[in-house]
């Protein structure tokens, strides 16, 4: 029995070849603020963005230092996002505005934007609210 397994988030490769996948998609999103990709791609990514950025707000609300928060919130997106520089960009452009919204989901929306030329693939475009 498969209890609780989603197969739409799946990717349909290796573990390695997965996580590797979803760290460029998400330090690209987090980079340029939005990007473009196909359906598939584009929900996992959104399930993924959703969970960090969740996580995150947990983290930052359970210190009371906010300097130990900080800290750990910087841990965290360091195991994740491939450029060093977004880390900060991102903590005080997004989280932080998160955190006084009191926001705890929608941190992603997605859009239909047309086909791909190539190979007649939907594009959808990810970008953060």
């Amino acid at each position: 029995m498969r209890h609780h397994y989603n197969r739409l988030l799946e990717l349909n490769t290796g573990i390695q070849k997965k996580s590797n996948v979803l760290r460029n998609l998400i330090t690209s999103l987090l980079r340029e603020k939005r990007i473009t990709t196909t359906p598939k791609r584009a929900k996992v990514l959104k399930y993924e963005i959703e969970k960090l950025f969740a996580k995150l707000v947990r983290t930052y609300k359970r210190y009371e230092n906010k300097e130990d928060s900080l800290r750990e919130v910087k841990r965290i997106l360091t195991a994740i996002v491939y450029d060093k520089a977004v880390i900060d960009e991102i903590i005080e452009s997004k989280l932080l505005p998160y955190i006084e919204e009191n926001r705890v989901s929608w941190y992603a929306r997605s859009y239909r934007v047309g086909i791909r030329k190539g190979d007649s693939v939907e594009k959808i475009m990810v970008e953060l609210v």
